[in-house]
């Protein structure tokens, strides 16, 4: 039985999302909102990073093939940002090679915003995905109180 473990663990769920992504990054402060399995091994890890007075990234790693994206630790996530933190807006940069992050975030709910062309070191462009805190509010994972 998987558990959300919120933002526990900060430094241990970034390296381990580090892995998993393949990047250096995030540079700077940033939160981690975690779930974890029955071994308290990391099934999934968001980093919340490049965190403004209303806007942040969003970056996510998970374990192939694990169950973590639930209606519970989708709606905990986006509560901590938007009514913990206080944002109004999420925006996930991910990498144009990077189908299954696309086809999540998506799935969820960001909208296409546009891209950065040659964003990264090996010529690859960035997609911009956006998630807004009124889209949460009217989103059916939503659960008010």
């Amino acid at each position: 039985m998987n558990r959300v473990i919120a933002t526990d663990r900060n430094e241990e769920a970034v390296t381990w999302a580090q892995a998993k992504m393949g990047i250096e990054g995030p540079i700077g402060p940033c939160h981690t909102f975690s779930m974890v399995d029955e071994s308290n091994e990391f099934v999934a890890v968001f980093i919340i990073s490049d965190i403004s007075h209303h806007a942040a990234c969003l970056h996510f790693a998970a374990r192939p093939g694990a169950y973590w994206l639930t209606p519970t630790f989708v709606n905990a996530l986006m509560s901590f940002v938007f009514f913990l933190l206080g944002l109004s807006r999420l925006t996930a940069p991910i990498r144009s090679n990077n189908i299954r992050s696309k086809q999540v975030a998506l799935k969820y709910g960001f909208v296409y915003e546009g891209a950065m062309r040659n964003a990264f070191d090996n010529g690859e462009d960035c997609i911009l995905l956006g998630f807004l805190k009124e889209e949460f509010l009217n989103h059916r994972w939503f659960k008010r109180g």
